[in-house]
């Protein structure tokens, strides 16, 4: 799947790893992220979720197929209202 996603005023497009990926690298300030493997901030999104979104949104994505754990962890930010992120398009490029 390839997304097209607007964070902080800018627009990122790649898979939902390679997002999170950029992301990381640009977010030096948060502790918490610093040295965190895309796999693990994809762990740590999912994990956390029930922190910033209500349980109703949580059980309603849990309900959703995703392809990869990227996937699912960039759509679970992109729903948290802190983030900021939010997805313009996604288009599916498997054949």
């Amino acid at each position: 799947m390839t997304y097209k996603v607007l964070d902080n005023n800018q627009i990122r497009t790649g898979s939902a790893k390679e997002i999170l990926a950029q992301i990381l690298q640009e977010n030096t300030t948060i502790e918490d992220m610093i040295g965190m493997t895309p796999e693990q901030y994809a762990h740590a999104l999912i994990k956390n979720a029930g922190y910033f979104l209500p349980k109703v949104a949580i059980d309603s994505l849990n309900e959703l197929m995703f392809e990869t754990k990227f996937d699912k962890a960039l759509k679970f930010l992109c729903t948290m209202p802190t983030s900021g992120a939010v997805i313009l398009t996604g288009e599916n490029t498997r054949n």
